[in-house]
């Protein structure tokens, strides 16, 4: 079973802010490459860390919608607060990182129980 990067959320958001998104925009394309590919399918398409670039809440509801249904195929919990964020997004920005935050934690505990290990959510 393929085993994606497990990252630190909280270091995932300040490379974000202090390279100005580059990191975020390396690691859609990494994270898009390792859904799909252990999911089997392309769960995100290829397009969403283009779209992310200029239109951050379309890729906030890509990565949410995939999450969604790859999570549950992996035995991980994920509930979803893409409402939430997306208003948070288009109001201040802090729902960007938040789903940043979220997304991470998320396939951390995916790749972990992938090596063998428990996950919670």
């Amino acid at each position: 079973m393929f085993v994606g990067k497990k990252e630190d959320p909280i270091m995932m958001i300040v490379l974000t802010i202090v390279t100005c998104t580059i990191w975020k925009i390396i690691w859609s394309f990494r994270v898009t490459k390792e859904i799909n590919q252990s999911a089997g399918r392309e769960l995100v398409p290829s397009y969403v860390p283009i779209v992310g670039i200029f239109l951050p809440p379309l890729e906030i509801y890509f990565y949410d919608k995939a999450l969604q249904e790859f999570c549950p195929e992996k035995g991980v919990t994920y509930d979803s607060k893409m409402v939430v964020q997306l208003v948070l997004s288009f109001v201040s920005g802090i729902g960007f990182y938040w789903f940043l935050h979220s997304a991470v934690t998320t396939l951390n505990q995916v790749w972990e129980k992938a090596e063998g290990g428990s996950a919670t959510a």
